[in-house]
């Protein structure tokens, strides 16, 4: 519960009037962490279902994750916010731990402690 909070308080924050024009300028902010931007999706999709047109957004932004999250969501324009919240679940669902990393050959995470740039191997990416 705590990972989707953030995300609801920058809607509302954001939807509130600037400077007492009518006009509302709607925001989300994504944070990192890895796998979370499943949960992100998961939650986005889930505001969009429940919010509706209301959940249409102006600005997007987010960090490490948040920020991949952010650029697909981007590549949509407003108004198709549920196309993007389902290619997002779609590639959350499909994405595969060997397509971002692979143990490290012959040495495993060992090697990668030692001798290499972290602990796993991230050519896949």
């Amino acid at each position: 519960m705590k990972f989707y909070i953030p995300i609801l308080i920058a809607l509302v924050i954001s939807s509130q009037t600037v400077s007492g024009l009518q006009d509302i300028c709607r925001a989300v902010v994504l944070e990192g962490g890895g796998d979370l931007g499943a949960f992100e999706a998961g939650v986005l999709d889930g505001l969009v279902d429940a919010l509706g047109v209301d959940a249409q957004w102006d600005v997007v932004a987010g960090v490490s994750v948040g920020a991949l999250t952010s650029g697909a969501l981007s590549q949509y324009p407003k108004g198709q916010e549920k196309a993007a919240t389902t290619w997002l679940t779609d590639f959350w669902h499909n994405i595969d731990k060997s397509q971002v990393y692979k143990n490290w050959v012959p040495g495993g995470m060992l090697q990668g402690l030692v001798d290499e740039r972290g602990i796993y191997d991230t050519e896949p990416l």
